[in-house]
């Protein structure tokens, strides 16, 4: 890790206490609205500021998902089997 901070640290989503399948609809539309951003951009013109759109949310998805599996790990490592 790059030692930045994550983004997704900013959201007041509690993240750590979603359910794997709340945290994968959520994924889908960060990734959906990313796609939308590229299309969208390819037919405007405005491709490079659509690029550049898109990859932020994709990082956002990263973060989500790095914080939910380190919340998971801890919970895990607390139960008994």
């Amino acid at each position: 890790m790059s030692g930045a901070p994550m983004l997704s640290n900013t959201l007041p989503i509690p993240i750590e206490e979603m359910k794997c399948t709340t945290l994968i609809a959520m994924l889908d539309d960060i990734h959906k609205q990313a796609t939308t951003v590229l299309h969208n951009g390819v037919h405007s013109g405005t491709l490079e500021e659509a690029s550049k759109e898109a990859s932020s949310k994709l990082v956002l998805s990263y973060n989500l998902v790095e914080r939910w599996v380190e919340a998971e790990i801890e919970r895990r490592s607390t139960e008994p089997f």
